[in-house]
């Protein structure tokens, strides 16, 4: 992912919304941007408070839940605490998260269908989101064996 293509994508999105884009915005956005793994909040709060002292807790985790809701960062699992945040892509069929690294992947969304229309077909529900995670070692990580444990 281009960073500064998406911190730029990022902050169109928040000024069609008219959302007022502060210094503190601004840090959260660098943050999640940047992150090589899931990010918890209070990991995101620590990181922006690192760099600008007088960030208060509050205001990032404002700031996360405005740009979850705009799409631009995907709640996930993390490999440190059960509520992590990644930044949103455009292919966000399944994803993969390497326990070890944080590295992420993303598989198409035709690779759900087959699964998905057998359980449309065994329970008669009409399906109409998924969201699956799948955690494990990624082949960089593999040889160390070393995990970390959800």
């Amino acid at each position: 992912m281009d960073w500064n293509a998406a911190t730029q994508r990022w902050m169109q999105v928040l000024e069609r919304h008219a959302y007022r884009v502060t210094p503190a915005l601004q840090l959260v956005i660098q943050v999640l941007v940047s992150a090589e793994g899931p990010l918890s909040a209070d990991r995101a709060w620590e990181t922006v408070r690192a760099l600008r002292p007088a960030t208060g807790r509050a205001t990032v985790f404002r700031a996360i839940d405005k740009l979850a809701e705009l799409g631009l960062i995907r709640r996930v699992h993390g490999i440190e605490s059960c509520h992590a945040y990644i930044a949103a892509e455009a292919a966000s069929g399944p994803l993969l998260i390497c326990q070890q690294c944080g590295t992420r992947q993303y598989l198409s969304v035709e690779t759900l269908q087959p699964l998905i229309q057998q359980m449309e077909g065994q329970t008669g529900f009409q399906i109409r989101e998924s969201w699956l995670q799948v955690a494990g070692l990624c082949p960089s990580c593999q040889p160390n064996q070393t995990c970390k444990t959800l």
